[in-house]
């Protein structure tokens, strides 16, 4: 019995210093709550908007919309959640964490392309359903999608450089 009895107390004391050190996770509880408690416990760090390929393109891409004067914007890194909107909503969350590498937008900050560059990280797990989820949803929208592989070269970029064109001819 007395076993038992110190058996009890060692587990009741177990649980008292967990419950202080542990985030509570509430059931039925505020999810903003559970959120703040993760976070105030958790160490964050600064990482690159960008790797240095995506950075590579990106810095190409402002040159050419600058020397040409392309009525265009580049946006980096930007959540499809910010740029696509269903009354779906499941569909809505299929998409709304996913990133793609650019963002093209008119002169009314209006998406109407964006640029996924296929680098090393690009392949790895389940890329290819992510990247098929991100185009179906782009082109349903009217967003052109434009693929620029690791290794481009201006046959790749022409494409979009001609989309550049297309968007100066309409805006002009």
């Amino acid at each position: 019995m007395e076993n038992y009895l110190a058996t009890l107390v060692v587990l009741v004391v177990i649980g008292l210093v967990l419950s202080k050190i542990l985030p509570v996770k509430r059931k039925g509880g505020n999810v903003h709550d559970n959120q703040l408690a993760s976070v105030e416990v958790a160490e964050f760090f600064r990482k690159p908007v960008m790797n240095a390929s995506e950075s590579n393109l990106y810095e190409f891409l402002l040159h050419v919309v600058n020397k040409y004067h392309y009525p265009v914007r580049i946006y980096p890194q930007v959540s499809l959640g910010e740029i696509l909107k269903t009354d779906n909503k499941s569909a809505f969350f299929a998409i709304n964490s996913k990133r793609v590498d650019f963002v093209i937008a008119d002169r009314d900050n209006i998406p109407c392309a964006v640029v996924e560059y296929q680098g090393a990280g690009h392949w790895q797990n389940n890329a290819k359903k992510r990247d098929a989820i991100k185009k179906l949803a782009c082109e349903k929208a009217g967003i052109k999608y434009f693929d620029i592989p690791a290794t481009y070269t201006g046959n790749e970029l022409k494409p979009l450089i001609d989309f550049f064109d297309f968007i100066n001819a309409k805006e002009g």
